[in-house]
């Protein structure tokens, strides 16, 4: 699954992380644009700079656990919430093995704070690094549009550490789920790749 407007309402950091930089969400994705524009910074990058850069101004420490606490905030769909045990039940009864992942261009750690996290085997989101005192500086991991397919590749091969470049790359008789099995669900440009390759395959 995609995260944002596809089992979230809105963005993920619409619920509380720009309303607590006392911005509105036009606001902010402005600033993010303006300095993709101004510096040639792919538009991710951009945003996960300006999550840093804003937070300083407002004297926030941007740490793991406040944007954990901000998944609490999210809101989701009518039926998401339940969506993944009923689906589970269903699979059981048709003797299914069936799992849940999220590929999202938003933030890992706003996602492992939110109401079904635990829903998921695997969370592939945005990361970012966090110095001694315990606050971002650094992204230390991004998805955008077509880096996302990496990560079917990755559910595919069963190779789900993201520091592995070696098995995710090596030609596997073996796999972990076929292409064939995975639905891939999202409602935005950065899934259309994903969309795309799921399809081709089958």
């Amino acid at each position: 699954y995609d995260f944002d407007k596809t089992l979230a309402t809105d963005d993920m950091q619409a619920f509380s992380f720009i309303p607590n930089l006392g911005l509105t969400s036009e606001e902010f994705w402005a600033k993010t644009g303006e300095f993709s524009k101004a510096t040639g910074t792919e538009s991710i990058l951009s945003y996960l700079h300006c999550m840093i850069t804003e937070c300083k101004k407002k004297g926030i420490k941007l740490t793991k656990e406040y944007l954990r606490n901000l998944g609490k905030d999210v809101k989701f769909y009518d039926g998401v919430t339940t969506w993944f045990k009923r689906l589970n039940s269903f699979a059981q009864e048709k003797g299914i093995t069936l799992e849940h992942y999220i590929i999202s261009s938003g933030n890992k750690e706003i996602i492992e704070g939110s109401a079904i996290s635990k829903e998921f085997k695997a969370i592939y989101g945005c990361e970012f690094l966090y110095n001694e005192e315990g606050e971002a500086y650094w992204p230390k991991c991004t998805i955008n549009y077509t880096l996302k397919t990496q990560y079917l590749f990755r559910i595919v091969k069963g190779v789900f550490d993201q520091t592995d470049d070696k098995n995710v790359n090596q030609r596997k008789d073996k796999k972990h789920v076929e292409f064939r099995n995975i639905i891939y669900l999202g409602d935005g440009l950065t899934d259309v790749p994903c969309m795309k390759l799921v399809k081709q395959y089958g």
